[in-house]
């Protein structure tokens, strides 16, 4: 295909499970919350395999996040609740209280818990949109794009891609 196309836009987010807590928009496959074993990397090496042309991938980057009741840790059961997005993530989430920010250093992926309420959010945040960005120009792909743009009123996940970007 890519001999008739300019790019593929390759949605690499919403890899979740619905019955685990795990990552929606992880880089690399993560040890601990494989879910389906999908990641940006995966995709991008799958695509590679059968044929399409690196250089004509653009990867995706995700300004929501997926909520999650019911869950005790990262790639246990869980019950998958909403879409949730980065502004209100960042708004009331990451102000702390029960909620732990968390960091997955295999998936490069971010993700919060709180182990009182039970809830789980996988999420994009500044550290995964810089090593995503930093992939996308090491790994020879095109770049990088995002949905949705309304979903950062904040313009942290923006101002992320365009300073690792240039």
């Amino acid at each position: 295909l890519d001999n008739y196309l300019d790019y593929v836009n390759m949605m690499s987010y919403d890899l979740n499970n619905t019955e685990l807590a795990c990552h929606h928009t992880s880089l690399h496959t993560s040890t601990t919350a494989k879910a389906y074993g999908f990641s940006i990397e995966y995709g991008v090496n799958r695509f590679a395999s059968l044929g399409f042309n690196k250089k004509q991938i653009v990867v995706g980057i995700a300004f929501y996040g997926k909520y999650y009741k019911n869950a005790t840790a990262l790639g246990k059961t869980a019950t998958f609740s909403k879409n949730i997005h980065y502004t209100e993530i960042s708004k009331t989430y990451l102000k702390g209280g029960n909620y732990q920010q968390l960091w997955d250093e295999v998936a490069k992926a971010p993700y919060i818990l709180n182990t009182v309420t039970g809830e789980y959010i996988s999420y994009d945040n500044v550290r995964s949109v810089t090593e995503k960005c930093k992939y996308s120009k090491s790994s020879g792909i095109m770049g990088v794009m995002f949905w949705d743009y309304s979903e950062d009123t904040t313009g942290t996940l923006l101002k992320a891609i365009g300073d690792e970007m240039k």
